[in-house]
């Protein structure tokens, strides 16, 4: 699986305006169970008949989630991507060895 294809698999299933808010609902979220307010925790929290204590966790654990996925899927392709010249090395030096350049 390409890095991009499972970036998206990551957001399958929300729409583009709500991953565009995922930072900012992280970002609240945290101050929210740090102890500070959070108007936009609150906001969604009433609009969402949930608890904000138990929306800002919710958030955070699904973050957290998020970016170890993430995390796992950049150093698959990393990976991909430092292997990938070292092999073209290789190769090129064994055609060298075997004079078939």
């Amino acid at each position: 699986m390409k890095f991009e294809d499972a970036i998206e698999a990551l957001k399958d299933g929300y729409s583009v305006s709500e991953v565009d808010s995922w930072a900012k609902q992280e970002q609240e979220a945290r101050l929210k169970l740090d102890g500070q307010g959070s108007d936009y925790i609150d906001m969604m929290a009433q609009a969402s008949d949930e608890d904000p204590k138990e929306l800002a966790k919710k958030i955070v654990d699904k973050a957290d989630t998020y970016h170890l996925e993430y995390a796992e899927a950049l150093g698959t392709y990393r990976k991909a991507q430092m292997k990938e010249p070292v092999e073209k090395d290789l190769d090129y030096l064994y055609l060298i060895e075997r004079n078939t350049l």
